[in-house]
């Protein structure tokens, strides 16, 4: 049997709230609850060259490259909600010929008392993990992309990480939606050539490559 405090409320997405008025809640009816080179050129001068070849070539090739090393996606399951529309909500995420990844799970106890679990999944290959990306890309509004789009350089750290918190209710229901509370939480590991900038990076890569 669930336990929490009377009346409390346990997540903050209504959309996961109780039987009969929110959706994504739970039946109660079944609740169980540089290479040097020997000619006549100062070392200076070699040294530069190789530095503007080496950052030309990392620049053209992005076009072709992918973009995201890794991906990760973090989601907790509140008391009140059901397990297998949750999953459903990461899946949507997904391209629709992919599979759910494998995912770590963690029992954890909230603020009343009340069980929460948070399943975290990881993407590990290029491929896949910038296939996920670009579904995202793909799925969004147009006002969400465009303010997507404006606030890269605040949600790209000094690592490269690129972070994306989206509604977990909409996804259930297979839309892409911002949101920044009770969040489906993501984060992309970007491939970004030396002394690039990260967010000028993501938008020539959305433009070379229109999702």
């Amino acid at each position: 049997m669930c336990s929490g405090a009377v009346g409390r409320i346990r997540t903050h997405d209504p959309g996961f709230r109780r039987p009969v008025l929110y959706p994504l809640s739970y039946d109660r009816s079944n609740d169980t609850c540089s290479r040097w080179v020997q000619k006549p050129y100062s070392i200076t001068y070699i040294y530069v060259a190789a530095e503007t070849v080496c950052n030309n070539r990392g620049l053209d090739e992005m076009s072709s490259q992918r973009i995201v090393r890794k991906a990760e996606i973090n989601v907790f399951i509140h008391a009140t909600e059901d397990r297998a529309k949750v999953l459903k909500a990461v899946h949507n995420l997904f391209p629709s010929d992919a599979e759910l990844p494998t995912y770590t799970e963690i029992n954890l106890e909230g603020y009343f008392g009340d069980p929460i679990t948070t399943l975290s999944f990881v993407v590990k290959n290029r491929r896949p993990a910038t296939e996920l990306f670009e579904n995202i890309m793909a799925k969004l509004s147009s006002l969400d992309y465009v303010t997507l789009m404006d606030e890269l350089p605040q949600r790209i750290d000094e690592t490269k990480n690129l972070y994306i918190r989206l509604d977990k209710q909409k996804a259930y229901l297979g839309k892409i939606i911002l949101e920044r509370h009770d969040a489906l939480r993501m984060k992309f590991s970007l491939i970004v050539p030396h002394k690039g900038d990260p967010a000028q990076i993501v938008k020539e890569y959305l433009e070379e490559n229109p999702v």
